[in-house]
């Protein structure tokens, strides 16, 4: 059984999901899809343990789910959570700092690496105290990326597109090398969905106009592909 849960990004994932099981390309494979809404649910102490029990204690994360399933270990766990970036993109800060290897002396104030390594620990805490609950106890944990930055967010257009790609690059690079010190994989967003310049293809952005950062089904049966093909070759019982 493939297990899919995580923040609002999830839900392009299990559709794609969906499409190729209609397609028969999860011939013999079970999956569950349960996203858990914003990624904002999960900045702050969302969840407590029991020897026998995660249990979500968030109100809005339980209005989806009241407790994690720990009990089959057998199971592959797929948790798309932890690289969005978008909430620090788009804030007024990065409007007039800027991280201080792009800082050319003139206008904004420099970031330093220390200070920003620090803010992005913090937005990652408890995310990466959900993952390590999961290792502890023994589960096959995945952990998908969420789709890079669209050109027409908003928070792009707003701050220089330099300090947007090195805000993005060096959040995803924190927590995707935290997961590799604990062996846990990373589906990592497929090359095809790119741009040259590291922005996503307007091609997989969502179909509301006024979504700024999901992607669309397209892009979720992509990242599906991904994921069946990277669960088989690490030999997860696919």
């Amino acid at each position: 059984m493939i297990r899919l849960t995580g923040d609002s990004h999830t839900w392009a994932i299990a559709q794609g999901l969906r499409s190729l099981q209609n397609r028969g390309e999860l011939a013999g494979i079970e999956y569950l899809a349960r996203p858990l809404g914003s990624h904002s649910h999960f900045h702050r102490p969302f969840f407590t343990e029991t020897d026998e029990n995660i249990e979500f204690t968030n109100p809005e994360i339980r209005k989806f789910m009241t407790h994690y399933p720990v009990s089959n270990t057998d199971d592959i766990h797929l948790l798309c959570m932890g690289f969005h970036s978008v909430f620090l993109f788009e804030d007024p800060t990065f409007r007039t700092n800027v991280p201080l290897r792009f800082w050319n002396g003139g206008s904004g104030s420099p970031m330093s690496r220390a200070l920003w390594l620090r803010i992005v620990e913090n937005h990652q805490k408890y995310y990466r105290l959900f993952f390590d609950a999961l290792r502890r106890r023994g589960l096959k944990v995945i952990v998908i990326e969420a789709p890079k930055p669209f050109a027409h967010h908003k928070g792009v257009s707003l701050a220089r597109r330099d300090v947007v790609y090195e805000v993005d690059r060096s959040y995803r690079a924190a927590l995707a090398s935290w997961l590799e010190e604990r062996s846990i994989l990373v589906v990592n967003v497929d090359p095809q969905c790119l741009n040259v310049d590291g922005f996503m293809h307007e091609t997989f952005r969502h179909p509301d106009q006024n979504d700024g950062h999901h992607g669309n089904e397209m892009y979720g049966q992509i990242m599906a592909r991904r994921i069946v093909e990277l669960a088989k070759s690490n030999n997860f019982g696919v």
